[in-house]
């Protein structure tokens, strides 16, 4: 009996890391860079840096940001001072959001760039004030469902403008959580600085699970 196979996993697993081969995640940060957001945005700005720099070292990331346009602001990449970088140049502008418009791609875009041995984690942060996209939410979550991407969502819908009344806020807040328990991830609605970083620790520990 050829038992050469088992003796060339078994060395694979001698000489790679346990943690190289199967604990890898590729990251895509996708974050609100509208005017609304303009009250949280050194909250979101720094939950995201504190994810990428807790992140395991192997991990990769690529950042996606938007307004009323979604822009890929870093290509993927395991460097994370490539993506700290881009997080420290996010300048606020433009208005209203189109929210599902930036998940839809990102979704495409971890689709495109997660390897065999990755997982992989979309985390959403925004207000979740979706005003302008042309995607429909049932397309966004068709596409989720098809390339295994988990939604995990840091939401500010306390800060949407009381103009627009609490009606706005929770429909703001229902569509992150749809978007996240529709795909097994999370959500979570911090109200302060540190809450944000209650709220990574806890996406970065589900993510490893």
């Amino acid at each position: 009996m050829n038992r050469r196979p088992v003796w060339l996993l078994l060395l694979v697993f001698l000489v790679v890391p346990f943690q190289s081969v199967f604990g890898d995640c590729l990251y895509g940060l996708v974050l609100d860079k509208s005017g609304s957001m303009r009250p949280v945005v050194d909250q979101a700005v720094t939950g995201a840096r504190v994810l990428v720099e807790k992140a395991g070292a192997r991990d990769r990331f690529f950042l996606i940001t938007f307004a009323d346009e979604t822009t890929l602001e870093q290509e993927t990449t395991g460097q994370k001072q490539e993506i700290v970088s881009a997080l420290d140049n996010l300048v606020v502008h433009g208005h209203p959001s189109a929210v599902l418009d930036a998940v839809f791609l990102s979704a495409r875009e971890i689709h495109e760039r997660v390897k065999p041995t990755e997982s992989s984690a979309l985390v959403l942060i925004t207000d979740g004030d979706e005003e302008a996209s042309h995607t429909k939410l049932d397309d966004v979550l068709r596409r989720l469902r098809e390339n295994q991407v988990q939604v995990f969502a840091i939401g500010f819908p306390h800060i949407i403008p009381k103009q627009k009344g609490k009606k706005a806020q929770k429909k703001a807040a229902e569509l992150l959580e749809r978007l996240a328990k529709s795909t097994g991830g999370g959500a979570w609605f911090p109200q302060s600085e540190a809450e944000v970083a209650t709220a990574v620790d806890e996406i970065l520990k589900r993510v490893k699970q």
